[in-house]
């Protein structure tokens, strides 16, 4: 993404681009958007350690948020192995049409290096080598029919792995951000695939999870809820900011951190609040802290006609499998019985470190911010953006 955003700002955008160049834009101007709120909002943005080819050390974005420290390599060398085994044994476990033949086990292992390389073994990458294509497998309502779609894929596609290896990233990432205790901010066409992986509980099983939680916290079931569920919240057009500053993409860095420079406080105020929800002792605590967050971004909002919006969100994951690997991993209901087995203690200190998420919201933004369009254009020339 850090790559693909840094390469739309170096290129020509005044010469004639065949509908496959068009689509390749568009995915890139989707992801700048992206990237501009979460440099605004976010200290620092990890990423996985990918093999990068050497055009990517000269492109001026990357270098000056990596230089900066803005974006860092999340080192997982010593995580790696249980992260990758949990995806492999994930995989390995799916009853599927297409077998999970030595073969392919070898090639999911390959791509996960497991066992091929040292301690600090990194994952395979190409960026948008699926040229912003859909693996069938990002739609799934299961984690097991997930798995199905992406092993069908991939054998599908012999001698193209590259075409999963986006997805089988996200599950990584979600698992080493879980296990690390920070929020995902993934792609848009990620975003229903990220909220649900691994879990995918369904409603029942959230409403045990719901009253256990109650009962430890001495809470409603409705407070649990509202600690946890969605809110649309708004925030300065970040993102309008930097090109309505820019006369052309190369402009574009150079505001980036300009707007950046500005909202230093917000993103204080934003930690020093996340720092005290965590350290509350009652969800009434809690929530209080939670609406004095929307509260503070509503009125450093207010003073735009035309405020971006995201939505902040208390994405449930548990993992047993990264501390019991014998479990079956594509069984939903072993995450919402293992959940509710744990012991009062751990349960509470399980729920309280569940960051919230800040999940940019494009569909909103084109449709309520009437210049964007206008803005795009003139950078980046007719590009299509899909509101995903």
């Amino acid at each position: 993404m850090l790559c693909e955003v840094s390469r739309l700002l170096t290129e020509d955008h005044s010469v004639a681009r065949d509908w496959h160049a068009d689509r390749i834009t568009g995915i890139r101007v989707t992801d700048l958007l992206s990237l501009i709120e979460a440099i605004s909002l976010h200290d620092t943005l990890y990423t996985l350690p990918a093999r990068l080819d050497s055009e990517a050390q000269n492109l001026q974005l990357r270098h000056e948020l990596t230089s900066r420290g803005i974006v860092k390599v999340l080192d997982t060398s010593e995580i790696h192995a249980s992260l990758a085994k949990s995806i492999l044994l994930s995989f390995s476990k799916v009853n599927n049409a297409v077998s999970m033949t030595e073969e392919l086990h070898d090639e999911l292992a390959a791509f996960l290096m497991i066992g091929t390389r040292s301690s600090h073994s990194q994952l395979d990458n190409s960026f948008y080598d699926d040229l912003g294509q859909r693996s069938p497998a990002s739609e799934a309502d299961s984690l097991e029919e997930c798995e199905k779609l992406l092993i069908g894929w991939y054998w599908s596609r012999t001698g193209a792995y590259q075409h999963c290896t986006s997805i089988m990233r996200d599950m990584y990432y979600v698992l080493a951000a879980e296990t690390f205790g920070i929020p995902y901010w993934p792609q848009l066409t990620r975003r229903k695939f990220t909220s649900q992986f691994p879990n995918y509980l369904n409603e029942n099983q959230l409403l045990q999870l719901y009253s256990q939680l109650a009962k430890e916290f001495k809470a409603t079931v409705t407070d649990i809820f509202d600690d946890h569920k969605e809110e649309l919240t708004f925030v300065p057009p970040f993102a309008s900011l930097v090109l309505a500053r820019s006369s052309k993409p190369q402009d574009i860095v150079d505001r980036i951190l300009e707007v950046r420079d500005e909202y230093a406080g917000l993103r204080q105020k934003l930690s020093d609040l996340e720092e005290e929800r965590s350290h509350a002792t009652s969800i009434a605590e809690r929530l209080e802290v939670r609406k004095r967050q929307k509260y503070f971004l509503n009125e450093l909002a207010s003073a735009f006609d035309r405020p971006s919006s995201i939505n902040l969100e208390g994405v449930i994951r548990y993992i047993p499998q990264l501390m019991k690997p014998a479990m079956k991993p594509t069984d939903p209901t072993s995450y919402s019985a293992e959940l509710l087995l744990l012991p009062a203690r751990q349960l509470i200190l399980w729920w309280k470190r569940r960051p919230i998420a800040k999940f940019f919201v494009l569909a909103d933004k084109l449709k309520q911010t009437e210049e964007y369009p206008t803005l795009i254009q003139r950078l980046f020339g007719d590009v299509s953006i899909e509101a995903y």
